[in-house]
């Protein structure tokens, strides 16, 4: 993706780097975006759509572990499947 030459601020002499607070104005996110957030966002987006081994090298990440560990965000969605079981397990009398 090529942004804008708005969206980087310089680094060191002639490196430039995408500034996270023009991706959250390009986007209209109203939260400060940091690099982490980005970074995480990007990772999550190609684990879900590829696989962590392509997240992984796109952060510069040699083990996917870290990549997981501190990269990926779990998804929050529980199977329906387990939701039930666990209903039955912890159900309170009566219910």
């Amino acid at each position: 993706m090529t942004l804008p030459r708005d969206y980087y601020v310089r680094v060191a002499g002639n490196d430039y780097s995408v500034d996270p607070t023009g991706i959250g104005r390009m986007v209209d996110v109203s939260a400060e975006v940091t690099p982490h957030l980005f970074r995480r966002t990007v990772a999550t987006a190609v684990n879900d759509n590829a696989n962590v081994e392509l997240a992984a090298e796109l952060l510069g990440h040699t083990d996917t572990k870290i990549t997981v560990q501190h990269y990926i965000r779990r998804s929050e969605v529980v199977n329906p499947a387990t939701a039930e079981l666990l209903d039955k397990v912890f159900a309170k009398d009566g219910d």
